[in-house]
């Protein structure tokens, strides 16, 4: 989802060998790695160097692990795996 004021979205099948997503609507261009905007001039390497590491770190934990937030404000705790704590069965389930 783009950051700047379009707040519209798009698909990149390829972001991991093209990881620079520019938007249609505004050009705003963010890393599809670091789901930020995009650091001109380094790679991601070279951002990832300059970054706080714990920060880093903690972001790609919750980016890589944590439930799908929006689809639970819109549908239910059944969204969340069902090992979760917070994890309660459809009616139909």
């Amino acid at each position: 989802m783009c950051k700047s004021s379009c707040n519209t979205g798009q698909l990149n099948a390829d972001g991991r060998s093209n990881n620079i997503v520019t938007y249609f609507a505004c050009h705003q261009k963010t890393c599809f790695t670091h789901r930020a905007q995009w650091h001109e001039g380094r790679t991601c390497e070279e951002y990832d160097l300059e970054i706080d590491p714990d920060y880093e770190l903690s972001r790609r934990w919750i980016a890589a692990c944590l439930a799908d937030f929006q689809r639970i404000r819109q549908d239910g705790n059944h969204r969340h795996k069902n090992t979760c704590k917070h994890y309660a069965p459809y009616d139909s389930e």
